[in-house]
């Protein structure tokens, strides 16, 4: 028995929402999940755990989605850890990543800001929160958050009047925003979402640039000329080499 997973074993309605009980075989009690959160309250009986239920969803505070669009520039080649080669190589890469999304702050984020702001003090600011290779998360006014899907990639895949039911829930299990020390967040506008992919588009076409230069034939006499500040563009098509003298 300890090893079956819960089952939901009623519906309950509070503060305008419609949360699920759960019975736990492995701790033999009752909980559901609060609002905007996995976190499960726990309870030893229906009746107490109905009672708490409605408690903590009657002073819940509604979510307030806001879509932001969330940038990482990832470490260039001569920032990554590179102690553990044996030879000497150098290199270059230019890397970001981003997306778009919806965030909110979560009903009891108050709490949470206080008790991450605990920990820093407590760690000398090293949280550990950022993820690799970083030591400390963002800043503490994104702390405490929750994300879902932008609104646009939702509608985009079509959704059913069940998905927009389940997305206007409170219990609609976003995931917990991870706030990263080297992500920058923007207010999300079409103009900035395309401008984006256009940065996207540009460092693609100069990957491509660079591929090709690597396979040409003159690759060595370019470099050459590009070392001794010739006129030529290193990542040009050559046409105008004859107007460089030797």
């Amino acid at each position: 028995m300890r090893d079956r997973k819960p089952i939901a074993v009623d519906k309950v309605q509070a503060g305008g929402a419609e949360v699920e009980v759960f019975y736990d075989f492995r701790e033999h009690d009752f909980f559901f999940e609060e609002p905007g959160t996995r976190s499960r309250v726990h309870a030893e009986t229906f009746v107490e755990v109905w009672r708490r239920l409605h408690e903590v969803y009657e002073k819940a505070a509604p979510l307030c989605w806001t879509p932001v669009i969330l940038v990482t520039l990832h470490a260039a080649y001569d920032e990554q850890d590179h102690s553990v080669r044996t030879k000497p190589v150098e290199g270059a890469s230019v890397s970001f990543t981003f997306r778009r999304c919806e965030l909110s702050p979560l009903p009891d984020r108050a709490e949470v800001v206080e008790r991450i702001v605990r920990e820093r003090e407590r760690n000398g600011g090293r949280t550990g929160r950022g993820g690799w290779g970083s030591d400390q998360g963002g800043p503490i006014e994104r702390e405490g958050c929750i994300e879902r899907e932008h609104a646009l990639d939702f509608e985009a895949r079509g959704p059913s009047e069940y998905d927009r039911e389940v997305r206007d829930k409170t219990l609609d299990r976003p995931q917990t925003y991870s706030n990263d020390a080297d992500v920058v967040e923007l207010p999300y506008d079409e103009d900035t979402w395309r401008g984006l992919l256009a940065m996207k588009v540009a460092v693609d076409e100069l990957h491509a640039k660079v591929k090709a230069l690597i396979g040409q034939a003159d690759f060595r006499d370019r470099l050459r000329r590009f070392a001794l500040g010739t006129s030529v563009p290193l990542l040009g098509d050559g046409s105008d080499e004859a107007k460089v003298s030797s």
